[in-house]
């Protein structure tokens, strides 16, 4: 069985070993939960360029997440269906 390594980069970051998780609507959007706002998308690139691993943990569907795409890209296994699914971002397997 292959496994997949959850590593965001080589080098050691101030959050190298951070994994963080956030729920999706009305947390990490904007009220009503259509958008995302600037403020999270930088924070949350920032804290992945400094080598923590973010997600999000949603009752949503990863189609549904998927639909962000352009405004945040996980790095750890997405947590979706009240949890009843757990997806990799990279490789689209469950």
């Amino acid at each position: 069985m292959k496994t997949e390594k959850w590593s965001s980069n080589k080098q050691m970051g101030k959050f190298e070993g951070y994994l963080f998780y956030t729920d999706f609507d009305n947390t990490f959007t904007l009220p009503g939960g259509k958008e995302i706002s600037k403020a999270n998308c930088d924070a949350v690139k920032y804290f992945q360029s400094e080598g923590g691993l973010f997600s999000v943990a949603t009752g949503r569907s990863p189609n549904f997440i998927q639909n962000y795409a352009s405004f945040f890209t996980p790095n750890a296994p997405l947590i979706t269906l009240n949890g009843t699914m757990i997806t990799s971002p990279t490789a689209k397997r469950f």
